[in-house]
């Protein structure tokens, strides 16, 4: 009986140094998280959203057959592209690549919607406004560009059309 209850003697007094060593590390994990996040910077957030025309066979539209509709996706994808990040470079004037400016920016098309949700993330509240309105802005001229080269291809083709009647 001796050697088992010395063996439960140390057992007992094992756990009890374990005991205490966890607690101790826990409580140093624990100030050391806080201190980390207490430290850390965190980026402001700033939303622009757009509504694109309305097209025919838009679920809100009463005519068409909705073979038209915008792929928003396809647009957010291209919101997110080299092409307008270096209109947005120029626009603001930063010495931020394309790439850099891409890196904050978020384009999301909520469902059952023609709206497109640019979200910016930056330290400076104010910068996070000013590139989040300027991606919107510049996705809408670079859209309207690649509408008005489909239009004039079009008419383009017409005049050809009309010139050999």
């Amino acid at each position: 009986m001796d050697s088992a209850s010395s063996r439960a003697a140390s057992l007992r007094s094992a756990l009890q140094r374990g005991i205490w060593l966890t607690i101790i590390l826990t409580l140093l994990c624990a100030a050391a998280g806080g201190a980390f996040g207490w430290s850390r910077q965190r980026d402001a957030r700033a939303e622009s959203v757009i509504l694109l025309n309305p097209l025919d066979g838009n679920p809100f539209s009463t005519s068409g057959r909705g073979d038209s509709l915008t792929n928003l996706e396809t647009e957010a994808q291209l919101a997110r592209g080299n092409t307008v990040a270096e209109q947005v470079q120029r626009r603001l004037g930063t010495s931020d690549g394309p790439e850099e400016l891409l890196s904050g920016l978020g384009v999301n098309a909520p469902t059952n919607t023609q709206l497109l949700a640019f979200t910016y993330s930056h330290p400076d509240p104010a910068e996070a406004v000013r590139r989040a309105q300027a991606f919107a802005e510049e996705f809408l001229t670079f859209r309207e560009s690649r509408a008005r080269n489909l239009v004039d291809g079009q008419v383009s083709l017409l005049e050809a059309q009309i010139k050999e009647l």
